[in-house]
Protein backbone atom coordinates (compact mmCIF):
# COMPACT_ATOMS: atom_id res chain seq x y z
CA UNK A 1 0.00 0.00 0.00
CA UNK A 2 1.07 3.56 -0.74
CA UNK A 3 1.20 6.37 1.76
CA UNK A 4 1.47 9.40 -0.53
CA UNK A 5 1.10 11.93 2.27
CA UNK A 6 3.98 10.40 4.22
CA UNK A 7 6.08 10.11 1.05
CA UNK A 8 5.61 13.78 0.16
CA UNK A 9 6.41 14.78 3.74
CA UNK A 10 9.67 12.80 3.64
CA UNK A 11 10.61 14.37 0.30
CA UNK A 12 9.84 17.82 1.74
CA UNK A 13 12.03 17.14 4.78
CA UNK A 14 14.88 15.95 2.56
CA UNK A 15 14.49 19.06 0.38
CA UNK A 16 14.78 21.27 3.47
CA UNK A 17 18.16 19.60 4.07
CA UNK A 18 19.11 20.50 0.47
CA UNK A 19 19.15 16.91 -0.84
CA UNK A 20 19.27 17.44 -4.60
CA UNK A 21 16.81 14.75 -5.75
CA UNK A 22 14.27 15.90 -3.18
CA UNK A 23 14.69 19.54 -4.20
CA UNK A 24 14.06 18.55 -7.81
CA UNK A 25 10.96 16.51 -6.92
CA UNK A 26 9.50 19.27 -4.74
CA UNK A 27 10.14 21.75 -7.51
CA UNK A 28 8.18 19.61 -9.95
CA UNK A 29 5.40 19.16 -7.39
CA UNK A 30 5.07 22.94 -6.99
CA UNK A 31 5.16 23.59 -10.73
CA UNK A 32 2.49 20.97 -11.45
CA UNK A 33 0.40 21.34 -8.31
CA UNK A 34 0.97 17.70 -7.40
CA UNK A 35 0.44 16.98 -3.69
CA UNK A 36 0.90 20.73 -2.95
CA UNK A 37 -0.69 23.96 -4.13
CA UNK A 38 0.69 25.30 -7.41
CA UNK A 39 3.50 27.76 -6.67
CA UNK A 40 5.71 28.51 -9.70
CA UNK A 41 8.11 30.65 -7.66
CA UNK A 42 8.74 27.91 -5.09
CA UNK A 43 8.99 25.37 -7.88
CA UNK A 44 11.60 27.31 -9.82
CA UNK A 45 13.54 28.17 -6.65
CA UNK A 46 13.67 24.51 -5.67
CA UNK A 47 14.73 23.37 -9.13
CA UNK A 48 17.32 26.15 -9.35
CA UNK A 49 18.81 25.11 -5.99
CA UNK A 50 18.96 21.47 -7.10
CA UNK A 51 20.65 22.54 -10.34
CA UNK A 52 23.17 24.71 -8.50
CA UNK A 53 24.00 21.71 -6.30
CA UNK A 54 24.75 19.55 -9.32
CA UNK A 55 21.49 17.70 -10.06
CA UNK A 56 21.77 17.04 -13.81
CA UNK A 57 18.04 16.65 -14.54
CA UNK A 58 17.35 19.91 -12.68
CA UNK A 59 20.07 21.63 -14.71
CA UNK A 60 18.47 20.38 -17.91
CA UNK A 61 14.96 21.42 -16.86
CA UNK A 62 16.21 24.84 -15.77
CA UNK A 63 17.99 25.33 -19.10
CA UNK A 64 14.80 24.41 -20.97
CA UNK A 65 12.81 26.88 -18.91
CA UNK A 66 15.38 29.64 -19.45
CA UNK A 67 15.38 28.99 -23.18
CA UNK A 68 11.58 29.11 -23.33
CA UNK A 69 11.35 32.06 -20.93
CA UNK A 70 8.96 29.99 -18.82
CA UNK A 71 8.97 30.76 -15.12
CA UNK A 72 11.94 33.10 -15.30
CA UNK A 73 12.26 36.86 -15.34
CA UNK A 74 12.53 38.40 -18.81
CA UNK A 75 15.97 39.86 -19.50
CA UNK A 76 16.45 41.48 -22.89
CA UNK A 77 19.73 43.21 -21.98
Amino acid sequence: PKDTVKGVELIRLAAEKKYQPALFEMGKFYLRGEHVAVDPRKGMDSIRTAAERGHVAAQYMLAQRYEAGDGVELNLG
